[in-house]
Formats: structure tokens, sequence, C-alpha cells
């Protein structure tokens, strides 16, 4: 009996035990059933063996059915359990009467900082957690919803243990009971502090682009893909005489000028897709008083963009800068008739120089060689019949026919220089100024004189007349520094703002236009120098600072030194004080190479 029931016991195995005995009395009976059995049968009863087996038996596979329920429900809340502490949001469940939370996830520690505890056992501490700002609309939520029995959705801010603020979104559904009140209520808290600074962000973002767009003088638009005007800033009011309001839903296309719709419909087929890239047009747009306005646009696609969501077009009105844009073409075609004509003119004036030439060269010459000829006779054949004073005239006579053939000679010479073609190469300067001086110092071997030549000076041009020019410039230095013990010439090259720091040539445009400063050549020399007020007279033909009988010349070698520099395109300067030195300044203009 009680030893059958034990052993069932330790073998942790759920088998009902029927005692069968033939003992007769009811402790014994007592004893058996606290041992564990589920009943007992007498020997002299066996009727009754048969039923208690059959009930033993079903009860004992209610009870295995019961705990196989039982273990199912433990592992599916076990589940449900480590799912809810899994979640990233805070689950929690409450009930109403009295008001207070039962359950809620250990996500809230994480989120808000506070531990389970406390939301658990303080009635109001999820009430103290609201934002001030926001408490008490959302207890007023909350409570209507408890009334009508209404789920309950908000968003509103949560402060943190450590102070810090954190956006939610708050669901709860609220469970009645029998009698339609609200007996529990379940609900999750997600945070959506990432979502509403995203949100912020963009609004903000979205107030900066309207800020811009409608303070802009740009015209800005952004379109559909389909071309429909979506949003037209205010500066349209001015440039296009159109309100916002009027442009907005209707097709850009519709306000292009015919013969400009498709080729901004192709270029417009080729923005949708470029992205960032864009595309630029011109073209005509119709103002409100049936005018057309120029504009340039700039489209480009940022669909995928949040603020934008379409295609943003940038556009300007160009419609002054067409008008003097055209306005410059018709000056450009009346300036290149003008041109023409005054080329015409010159070229013709060219030609009375050549024939004025010809005349100085053939015609005047013969009667100076016939004056020369005849004083030459009346010396040889009458020269004895002279007296001195007859003697002079006729000197003076030889020796002014002789200073009219120097001049028409330096005449002739100057007119060659203004007319002809030049003949552009590479020129060494620094070599040709070179030469020059030795010639000098070869004809004239008594003087001593310092001479110094940059090295390295070459320029385009054409060698002929840049020898001519360097040949007066440093004959002249050489001649007008004869009376010095120690003459010094030198010929070199500054920057134009070097040469102004120095007191030099004023500044000019660097050889097509590039803004760099131009290089300055120049020849200086200790001689007699000059009165600097009288700088501009040197460079005039016939024009003399000094006497003949002080310095030999006629007054056309520097006259010759300006027309071959400005042959160039270039410029001449001097500058110098008396019995100080001069210094001669040249810069030339850019050669077809440079162009």
């Amino acid at each position: 009996g009680p030893a059958a029931v034990s052993v069932t016991e330790a073998l942790g195995v759920d088998v009902p035990v029927i005692v069968i005995s033939g003992q007769v009395g009811e402790e014994y009976a007592v004893e058996v059933m606290r041992a564990g059995a589920r009943d007992y049968v007498r020997k002299d009863n066996l009727a009754r063996l048969g039923p208690a087996i059959e009930r033993e038996l079903r009860e004992a596979l209610e009870r295995r059915a019961q705990r196989q329920i039982e273990e199912v429900l433990r592992e599916r809340e076990e589940f449900l359990r480590e799912l809810v502490e899994d979640l990233d949001a805070v689950v929690w469940e409450g009930r109403f009467a009295p008001p207070r939370l039962t359950f809620i996830n250990k996500r809230v520690e994480s989120l808000l900082g506070h531990p389970v505890g406390r939301w658990l056992h303080e009635p109001d501490f999820w009430q103290r957690q609201i934002h001030p700002a926001d408490r008490d609309r959302v207890i007023q939520s909350w409570q209507q919803a408890v009334r009508q029995g209404k789920d309950h959705a908000l968003e509103y801010r949560l402060i943190r243990a450590d102070g810090g603020v954190v956006w939610v979104h708050h669901v709860a559904r609220v469970t009645a009971g029998e009698d339609g009140r609200a007996r529990r209520v379940r609900g999750i808290v997600v945070d959506v502090t990432a979502r509403y600074q995203a949100e912020q962000a963009l609004r903000e973002s979205e107030q900066r682009f309207r800020s811009l767009v409608e303070n802009s003088l740009e015209l800005v638009s952004v379109l559909e893909r389909d071309g429909v005007i979506r949003y037209a800033s205010p500066s349209h009011r001015h440039a296009c005489g159109y309100a916002p309001e009027e442009l907005v839903g209707r097709s850009v296309f519709d306000f292009l000028h015919p013969d400009d719709r498709e080729h901004v419909r192709a270029i417009f087929s080729e923005v949708l897709g470029a992205g960032q890239q864009g595309r630029r047009a011109e073209y005509r747009f119709r103002h409100r008083d049936g005018g057309w306005r120029f504009v340039e646009g700039l489209a480009r696609d940022l669909s995928d963009d949040p603020v934008v969501r379409g295609v943003l077009v940038n556009s300007r009105d160009i419609t002054e800068r067409k008008i003097a844009e055209e306005e410059a073409r018709r000056m450009n075609a009346v300036l290149e008739q003008r041109v023409g004509e005054r080329t015409v003119h010159l070229e013709a004036a060219n030609r009375e120089l050549e024939a004025f030439t010809y005349s100085l060269s053939h015609d005047l010459r013969a009667p100076l060689r016939a004056i020369q000829g005849f004083a030459s006779a009346l010396v040889e054949e009458s020269g004895v019949l002279l007296d001195g004073q007859a003697q002079h005239y006729v000197d003076r006579i030889r020796a002014a026919a002789e200073r009219m053939g120097v001049l028409l000679d330096g005449l002739v010479e100057l007119s060659r220089i203004s007319s002809g073609e030049l003949r552009w190469e590479v020129v060494d300067l620094s070599t040709m100024a070179t030469a020059i001086l030795e010639q000098l110092k070869a004809e004239d071997p008594g003087r001593g004189a310092e001479t110094r030549v940059a090295p390295g000076l070459v320029v385009r041009g054409d060698s002929r007349l840049l020898r001519l020019a360097l040949e007066n410039l440093l004959g002249n230095a050489w001649k007008y520094t004869a009376g010095r013990e120690c003459a010094r010439i030198e010929f070199g090259c500054v920057r134009a703002v070097a040469a102004r720091g120095q007191g030099g040539p004023p500044g000019a445009a660097a050889p097509g236009g590039s803004g760099e400063e131009p290089l300055w050549y120049f020849v200086r020399d200790n001689g007699v120098g000059f009165d600097p007020a009288q700088a501009e007279r040197l460079f005039r033909p016939f024009q003399r600072l000094h006497s003949a009988r002080e310095f030999e010349g006629m007054g056309i070698g520097l006259a010759t030194v300006r027309r071959a520099i400005q042959r160039h395109g270039g410029q001449v300067w001097a500058e110098g004080e008396p019995n100080r030195g001069a210094t001669f300044y040249f810069m030339l203009g850019s050669s077809p190479a440079d162009l």
C-alpha cells in the first residue's frame, strides 16, 4: 500500500495508485490515502475496482493535458516577455482602480534613465516626467480618452533623469469592463526624437530656403516634372508683371516665346535625371503687358531633395544686357564702317606722303645741288677776286645747303618710318645695343666711357626700326656725355611699377591686356640732361634744347625714335635734370605673335 505510493512519488511519474487490501478498518484507509493513493478498494468489494481504474485513468489524462497547456502558456509568456523586453520601445500596462502601472519593460530605463521600480510604485511618476509645456495638453487628452473609452495617441516631450528632453509618440488602448467602464489600459511609447529633429531641421531648412527665395532678386521657381509651376518667387511680379499665384498651376511653356518653346523643352528633358549638374538656357518670357523679356535660366532636377521636391529653376532678367549687346553690335558695325572709311583716307594720305617724300628726294635736291654747285664754281673761278666778306657769305651759303640736305635726309627717313609694313621677328636688343656702343667707341677712340648693357633683353619687332631707335638714343647719350670726365651710359629694363617708384614713366596696361605690369626699356646717361618741363619738346621734329654750337644735330633723331616705337604700338618717355643726366624709356606693344 503506502510503499507503492512512495515508489511512484520517488520516480516522479503521474501514475494513479489504487490500493486493494483485505484489511478492514478506517484507520488503514486513511493512512493509505494520506500516503498519496488515489483510491482504496477492499477485496471483498472488487466490483468497485473497474470504475475506480477508469475514473483515475481519465483524470490522469486530464492532468497531463493541463500540464501540457500550462507548459505551452509558460513558454509563450516567456517568449512574449523577452520580445517585449527586446523592443526598442517602452511597453506598459496599468489599471484604473486604483490607478497605477502593473507592468513596464526595462527599455524605459535606457530611454529616460529612471529605474522600473519608480514607474511601478509611484502613481503620479509618469505625469511628473512630462515636459511642463506639454503636461496640461497630455493630461487633458488622456482624461478625454478614458472618459470616451477610446484609444489615445499623442506626441509630447518627456524629461530624462539627466535633464535631457526626449520626444515620444505615445499610443494607449483602453479596455472596458462589462459595465462599460475603463478597467485596464495598455500602451507603447516610441522615441521619435531623431525624427522630430529631422523634421525640425527640414522645417528650418524650408524656412531658410523660402526666406532666401522670397528676398532674392532672382526669379526662382519650382516645377513639376511635366513643367507645371508649383512655386514662383515674388520677384516675378517685378520682372514679368505676374503675381506668384497667377503662375502657380500653369505650365511654364505657356509663357515662353513660340520660337524658343521647343528648344527649352529639349533642355528641360535633359534636366530630368541630371541632378545637381543642371542645364542653362536663354529664352523669352512673356510679360503680363504682352511684351517679351529675355531670361537666362539654370534648371536642376532636385526631385530627391526633401525641401525642393521638384525641378528648381534660378533665372534672371537679362533684357537690358541683350539690348546692350545689340547696341554694341550696332556700334561695332558702325565702328568697322568708320575704320574702313578712315583706312581708305589713311591709305590716300600715305600715298600723298610717299609722293611728298619722292618730291623731297628728287625735286628739292636739284635746287640744293645747283646752289652748292654754283657756290663751288664761284669760289673756284673767282676766288681770288672775292674779299673776306664775300668769301664768308659763300661759305655760309654752302653750309646752309649742306644743312638743308641733312634736314631733307631726316624728313625722308622719318617718312619712311611712318609708312611701310613692319617685318616682325625676334630681336635681341642686348646684342644690338652692345654693337652700337662698340661702333661709337671705335669712331671716337679717344673718349673713355663706362657702358653697361643688361643681358637677355629679347623682343619681337622690326629689327631695322628698333636699331634706328637705339642708334639715336645711344648716339644722343654718347653725344651729350662728351664733356664728362667719367661718362656712364646704361641700357636695361624695369617693370612699370619700379619705374614709377623712381619717378619714371606712367603705368600702362600690359600688352594684350593681361594686367601684368609691362617692361620699360631705358637708356640712361650722366650727361648734360635737360629741363624736365621741356621733355615733350624733345620728341617733336626740329625741336632742340641745345644750340648747334654746343652739340651738333638737326633735332630729328628723337622724333624718329618716337615714331619707330609708336609703329610697334608702344610709348616713349623721358626724364632728366640739367647737368644730372637723362633717362629715355620706351615700351613695346603686342606683336602679332603675342595676340
